[in-house]
């Protein structure tokens, strides 16, 4: 099995980004690449492609580990494809995203701050009700209460006895299969003697 994780210069441009921050876009002849081993069901494995710029810092740090050596330094050596880029600018881009710990910010491609370790995360809504009322010195009024679920009961009609009357109970349906009764049984008659 090859290593985890590869970095070259794509060979064509027919491979499909898997990161969703550029919405898979295709990645162009050349054009600096990131790939990860992966097996599926026993079957040969093969590389899935990201853009250079849609790799995050966590999948960063997992190739950081990878090479790192014993004494803590990074042996570049050590990571598949690096020795093979094409360009200087391919290779130093590689070495300062691994010293800097993540992509930088001119070459990603997500949201603003997502090559970061610890991305912001999208505002929530607050819950509605709970910080209104809590500098108030009003008391709370309690919630409305839900429409129960169901079938709503019918109006009654104009004329009609306002009482109300208890539901006829259903008659179960039988359970399972029936049996059968033969032909020859049904017609015979019972009081036959010997």
């Amino acid at each position: 099995m090859p290593t985890q994780y590869r970095v070259e210069n794509a060979k064509s441009g027919r491979a499909k980004c898997k990161a969703t921050t550029c919405d898979h876009a295709v990645i162009k002849k050349d054009e600096l690449r990131q790939g990860t081993w992966v097996e599926i069901g026993g079957n040969p494995g093969g590389f899935t492609w990201k853009h250079w710029g849609c790799v995050t810092a966590k999948v960063l740090g997992n190739m950081i580990n990878s090479i790192k050596k014993p004494d803590g330094e990074l042996d570049f050596n050590m990571c598949d494809g690096f020795s093979e880029l094409k360009d200087d600018a391919s290779r130093e881009m590689v070495k300062a995203a691994f010293e800097r710990g993540y992509v930088s910010d001119e070459a990603w491609l997500g949201p603003p701050g997502g090559n970061r370790p610890n991305p912001p995360k999208s505002p929530r809504k607050k819950k509605t009700g709970d910080d209104e009322n809590e500098g108030s010195d009003t008391e709370a009024e309690p919630p409305a209460e839900k429409p129960k679920r169901g079938r709503k009961k019918a109006a009654p009609k104009e004329g009609a006895d306002v009482e109300e009357e208890a539901p006829a109970a259903k008659k179960a349906a039988p359970r399972g299969r029936g049996k059968k009764v033969a032909k020859d049984d049904a017609e015979a008659p019972e009081d036959q003697g010997p």
